[in-house]
């Protein structure tokens, strides 16, 4: 056993496991008095606790933001993450109880585009809200860094049309391909675009990556071809509502389209044969391969999606059709 062993072994050994359940208390409360009442402790034990904790751990873990509540260290979050992840395991490990989504507890981190916000998201969260009353969803946008957060551990699942890097599985959902959106009193009045049409007019970009709407300029680019800018935006709604009497042409995945149609005077054009279809995928990281709450919300992907396609093969690269994610420098 290496010296990072032993003190990593004899730090184990020294810690009160009666702790665990005030530091997870204080971590989610962020507040002594209320973590106090939720686990029967008085205020000056709860107190006491957290200095105990704080020396445990060599960390403030909680420090003050100069009203009632307080902050979460670095280090704190990271224990309240770990905690989160590791409760209801060591719960089911003591009572030998089998999973059931009705009594899980729990909180699952996924990263999604503006994209999966708008399709997905709202196919699910009922379903799972039902089935798993005590697990929360927390949602985050789509970074360009946000596959470097699913291998950190910083997220549990990741939907992008994206390949991610090893060693990360992925699942396609479902195949999508591109539509137009212009202004119904666009100039041009075709029902499909040629590419020729299609780069004859201004656009606007919803940035995925910097400067990039990837899955429509990276093919482009591949044939030497490039689209003229004319509005960068981040979201899929705030692309649609700058359309009205414009000549600017929105390209948008179709299931996205029909959330718009109808309710604004835009007209849908087909996209140019150019610009190919896609994967999209759902991605996580092999440490929650099996565990339970995770297999279970996956489960309830699958439930919902795959447009009747069969189940593909868990992979550590996305197909090939899916455009590759390139390693990129974390943004400060």
């Amino acid at each position: 056993m290496d010296q990072i062993d032993k003190i990593h072994h004899v730090h184990i050994r020294n810690i009160d496991l009666n702790l665990i359940v005030p530091l997870h208390a204080l971590l989610e409360e962020r507040s002594v008095t209320r973590a106090a009442k939720r686990v029967n402790l008085s205020q000056p034990a709860m107190s006491h606790a957290l200095d105990r904790l704080r020396d445990t751990f060599s960390d403030d873990l909680l420090i003050r933001d100069g009203h009632r509540d307080y902050l979460l260290t670095a280090r704190g979050k990271q224990l309240l993450q770990e905690l989160e992840w590791m409760l209801p395991r060591l719960e089911r490990f003591l009572t030998g109880q089998a999973f059931s989504p009705r009594d899980a507890t729990g909180r699952i981190r996924v990263v999604m585009t503006d994209y999966a916000t708008a399709v997905i998201l709202p196919r699910i969260v009922g379903p799972a809200s039902l089935a798993a009353p005590g697990v929360q969803i927390h949602v985050s946008a789509w970074q360009e860094y946000s596959y470097a957060d699913l291998l950190a551990g910083r997220v549990d699942l990741v939907f992008s049309a994206l390949a991610p890097p090893h060693p990360i599985y992925t699942e396609v959902l479902f195949q999508e391909h591109f539509v137009c959106l212009v202004a119904e009193n666009h100039p041009y009045k075709g029902r499909a675009f040629s590419l020729s049409q299609y780069l004859q007019y201004r656009h606007v970009m919803i940035e995925m990556d910097p400067n990039q709407q990837t899955l429509v300029d990276r093919p482009l680019a591949e044939i030497g071809k490039r689209r003229e800018i004319g509005l960068i935006v981040p979201y899929f709604l705030a692309g649609v509502m700058a359309l009205r009497d414009t000549e600017l042409i929105l390209t948008v995945p179709s299931r996205v389209a029909p959330q718009f149609l109808g309710r604004y005077p835009f007209r849908q054009v087909k996209a140019p044969a150019e610009i190919p279809r896609f994967q999209y995928l759902m991605a996580w990281h092999p440490r929650l391969e099996n565990e339970d709450l995770y297999q279970w919300f996956r489960d309830v992907l699958r439930k919902h999606f795959h447009d009747g396609m069969p189940v593909a093969p868990k992979r550590t690269a996305a197909p090939s059709s899916a455009h590759s994610f390139r390693k990129r420098r974390r943004r400060s």
